[in-house]
């Protein structure tokens, strides 16, 4: 039997649900046989109580909203029997696209929400969740950036977001220790990645599988804005794995230190430095599909850039 459902919804959400309005959405969990609780924060504080309640009561949380949302969900629902849902009205909308829970109609979409649960890992920085992924260098400042843009929508913001960030592109030193491996790099960029997806569906780490207790990490070397340019359209696809200059581990846990800015999940972090491991299975998500989207035969280890 399924215990209580509740709605949470962003009223300032990215794009709508396919352009569909709440209460369309509404009407369709009630031909479904369930009248969801709707709740409507005014404040984060707002969410957050909403939250809490529905975690208190062992309740089911349907997300009407971006990743950003999805981020204040988890920190409440990890380690509980509560089962997030998902119904996607970002701008990005990552998690659901790595999930298998981005497309299709508003009822099926509804009916992934009410299905059973899934078990995910979640990304752990000891103060700080992520479902997605947490990122340092240049694409933290792009997410900065595309998150104070009013426009473009869904994910153009974030090509125009990077566009506008790429002449301040900079490489940078870092320490990282990888599981018990010491190394010191320059890079433009270092995304630990639970899932495939980041940036509006950028399919950064394309093998990422958030159930098999793992940080899939990409590094982007010492690389030049016309290359970083030229790298978009291979992001998209996953190709970029096969650039000289990108490296792909996988790792129980990372730290890294620098400077700079630390985001996850697109949302405002912390500073550098950082360690990261995974919460394994610590999150039950309606109707997920955790199969990675994969497309490499191999990928860049150790010996290939790190050296270089």
């Amino acid at each position: 039997m399924m215990s209580e459902v509740s709605l949470l919804v962003n009223p300032f959400a990215g794009q709508g649900l396919k352009h569909s309005t709440l209460e369309q959405a509404v009407r369709t969990f009630k031909q479904k046989g369930v009248n969801p609780e709707i709740l409507i924060p005014e404040t984060i504080e707002d969410s957050r109580r909403f939250i809490e309640s529905v975690a208190s009561n062992h309740g089911r949380l349907i997300v009407y909203g971006g990743d950003g949302l999805v981020n204040q969900a988890i920190e409440t629902l990890s380690g509980t029997s509560s089962v997030l849902g998902i119904l996607p009205a970002g701008t990005g909308n990552d998690a659901a696209r790595a999930l298998g829970l981005l497309t299709g109609s508003l009822s099926q979409l509804i009916d992934r929400a009410l299905s059973e649960p899934v078990p995910i890992d979640l990304l752990s920085t000891g103060n700080q969740l992520a479902i997605t992924s947490i990122i340092c260098g240049f694409p933290a400042a792009v997410n900065i950036r595309a998150n104070r843009l009013n426009f473009p929508s869904g994910s153009n913001r974030y090509t125009l977001a990077t566009l506008l960030e790429l002449p301040k592109m900079r490489s940078q030193t870092y320490k990282i220790i990888v599981d018990n491996d010491h190394l010191q790099l320059s890079a433009t960029a270092i995304i630990v990645s639970n899932t495939a997806f980041f940036g509006g569906g950028m399919r950064i780490s394309p093998d990422a599988d958030p159930t098999d207790g793992l940080l899939d990490i990409c590094i982007i070397g010492d690389i030049g804005q016309f290359d970083m340019l030229k790298s978009l359209i291979r992001v998209m696809s996953g190709t970029h794995i096969f650039h000289s200059k990108v490296t792909m581990l996988q790792a129980k846990k990372i730290k890294i230190i620098g400077d700079g800015k630390v985001r996850a999940d697109g949302e405002d972090s912390s500073n550098l430095p950082i360690q990261i491991t995974t919460k394994i299975a610590s999150l039950l998500v309606s109707g997920a599909t955790t199969k990675p989207p994969g497309i490499k035969d191999k990928v860049n280890k150790w010996t290939n850039t790190l050296s270089k």
